[in-house]
């Protein structure tokens, strides 16, 4: 049905260059990732999935070509070679298992998700056991009402019971809830509040207690560790709307750390500029700005899905897209935007920032800080001429702690490189103006060659400002090199039109 597209909206999804790399394409159904983690030993263990159906005949086509299996966990080493998976089988078609969250135990793994069905509004929750072999332990199947149409972002809470947040009713709900299981299926704990837009997002704090972000007014709600009922809640100011990345990071005395895309207006001239942001929730409920980074020509900033995580708070890894030009089910078809990703101190010191985009449709899906303190970007591409229509492409990018890639893999053995860069150069053809885009702390005074195809030097310009003219060039194909304090940081071609 329709109506659960809404919650879908993140789930537009890729494939990519890969050693060994086993996707779950048996058929033309689009699958995606939902959730990866990192392993003690370096590992990564993640979870691939089929995009939801819109029709009981599409969730046919799929479950006939699979044999009956829409949710896999794969195992992969610490380059994305194959190990193991297990792939979780439906046994009945009106509540076909989509796992969304996973979570490693001392004897192996619990899964979650929704147990679902395209032509009702009703949606189970799910949780399999499987112990550190793939072998499966145990399943439960359970709903405390028979009007819940989304529930999502689950997480193990302290006495190790599974806690999720989620709606009953239309989207946006008319009701929101927050449910403890057991790991058996038994309900615990319920809290439901109403009358609120969207709300997705929430912590548990040390002592128990529950904060939860109700993302489209900007207002936080605090649930006590009894349950005994939410919160009146607080707003956060207008001038720093948070669209947050699913973040269940606590900072040091217990500031909830959020991510994601915020704007401000100019009271005078009314233009809005838009900035992507961290910031922390503080324990009396003030808002902190961490860091901000204004977008170029006042693109507009949208978040990506799960896009931030931490391994400390000298190494915050974020990311978000500009102006976003995708569906909620497929990309704009001649749609070109990028992706920034940020790696920033808490102190708000900008450690580096990189870019990759303008050759494609980029959406960020998810960000994991790894133990060696770089970053795995999961990130879908979408290209008109290089992808059938609604067919993009997924890619792991590992990045090491200073920005260099490590490597990048993906689920199509035919899928064209990214390069990920800490200049930007747009638009690429381009006429009369070329522009750039950069960040961070490493570039202090860059300058721009642009050599013909001839190899022959025509321009060189100071780039602080961060455009060029290059109206006099004559059209053709042209290769520039970027340099930096006398060092040579980025080449590349462009087209001048």
């Amino acid at each position: 049905m329709k109506i659960f597209c809404v919650f879908f909206y993140v789930f537009l999804f890729f494939n990519l260059t890969a050693q060994n790399f086993l996707p779950l394409e048996n058929s033309s159904h689009r699958d995606l990732i939902l959730e990866m983690k990192e392993l003690e030993n370096g590992n990564f263990i993640y979870i691939s999935t089929y995009h939801f159906p819109e029709d009981e005949v599409a969730l046919a086509e799929v479950l006939t070509a699979t044999d009956s299996i829409y949710t896999t966990i794969k195992l992969v080493d610490e380059k994305f070679h194959y190990l193991a998976e297990f792939p979780i089988k439906t046994k009945n078609s009106l509540e076909t298992l989509m796992g969304w969250d996973i979570f490693e135990t001392d004897s192996g793994y619990i899964v979650s998700g929704l147990a679902f069905s395209p032509f009702t509004t009703f949606r189970k929750n799910f949780i399999i056991e499987i112990d550190e072999n793939f072998n499966e332990i145990s399943r439960n199947i359970f709903a405390h009402a028979p009007n819940i149409v989304w529930s999502l972002n689950s997480i193990l809470n302290f006495d190790g019971n599974l806690v999720f947040i989620g709606g009953y009713g239309s989207i946006p709900a008319s009701s929101i809830f927050l449910a403890e299981y057991s790991l058996g299926g038994d309900l615990l704990n319920l809290a439901t509040f109403s009358g609120e837009p969207f709300a997705d997002d929430f912590v548990q704090l040390p002592d128990s207690s529950y904060r939860i972000f109700v993302r489209l007014t900007g207002k936080i709600m605090d649930l006590p560790a009894d349950w005994s009922g939410f919160s009146e809640g607080f707003n956060l100011s207008a001038e720093n709307i948070i669209i947050n990345n699913n973040s269940n990071i606590l900072l040091p005395d217990n500031q909830w750390l959020l991510s994601g895309a915020g704007q401000s207006r100019d009271p005078i001239t009314l233009e809005r500029k838009y900035f992507s942001q961290l910031v922390s929730v503080q324990p009396d409920s003030s808002l902190k700005v961490i860091y901000q980074s204004f977008s170029p020509d006042s693109a507009f900033v949208a978040r990506g899905f799960r896009a931030m995580d931490m391994i400390d708070t000298s190494c915050i890894y974020f990311s978000n897209l500009y102006e976003p030009c995708l569906t909620f089910d497929y990309p704009q078809d001649s749609c070109f935007n990028f992706i920034s990703i940020h790696n920033v101190h808490v102190n708000g010191t900008e450690n580096w920032t990189q870019y990759l985009g303008f050759d494609a449709t980029y959406y960020p899906m998810k960000i994991l800080a790894t133990q060696d303190e770089g970053v795995l970007l999961l990130v879908y591409r979408y290209n008109e001429a290089e992808n059938l229509a609604g067919e993009g492409d997924m890619y792991f990018i590992k990045l090491d702690k200073e920005g260099n890639i490590d490597f990048m893999t993906g689920t199509d053995e035919e899928t064209s490189a990214i390069k990920v860069q800490q200049f930007l150069v747009y638009p690429n053809p381009a006429r009369d103006v070329l522009r750039f885009t950069y960040g961070g702390t490493r570039i202090i005074a860059p300058s721009i060659r642009l050599f013909d195809s001839a190899g022959r030097l025509v321009l060189e310009d100071q780039i602080l400002d961060k455009e060029t003219d290059i109206s006099q060039l004559t059209p053709g194909n042209y290769f520039y090199k970027i340099i930096d304090q006398k060092q040579p940081v980025q080449t590349g071609k462009i087209i001048k039109q």
